[in-house]
């Protein structure tokens, strides 16, 4: 699959308006977030763990999920203490 910057930018932004609906907008992390789902985007389609290229935007919102929970979970256990 090759994207071009346009359509990638497009993503970002996509991805960017998600998270900070999900974590705030206040957030300071959400371009980390939006980066690390990017990265961890490119590596799948690497190695070819998507299974149908139709379907980028349902794949990607399941990796910025993830990496929403991840987010979540790092976080909540760091302000326990």
């Amino acid at each position: 699959m090759d994207l071009s910057e346009a359509e990638m930018e497009k993503l970002r932004l996509r991805l960017r308006f998600k998270v900070c609906h999900s974590v705030g907008f206040a957030c300071a992390d959400v371009d980390d977030i939006v980066q690390e789902t990017v990265k961890r985007f490119i590596l799948a389609d690497q190695n070819g763990k998507m299974r149908n290229g139709d379907a980028i935007g349902a794949f990607l919102n399941g990796i910025c999920q993830n990496v929403i929970f991840e987010y979540r979970r790092h976080w909540s256990r760091d302000t326990s203490m």
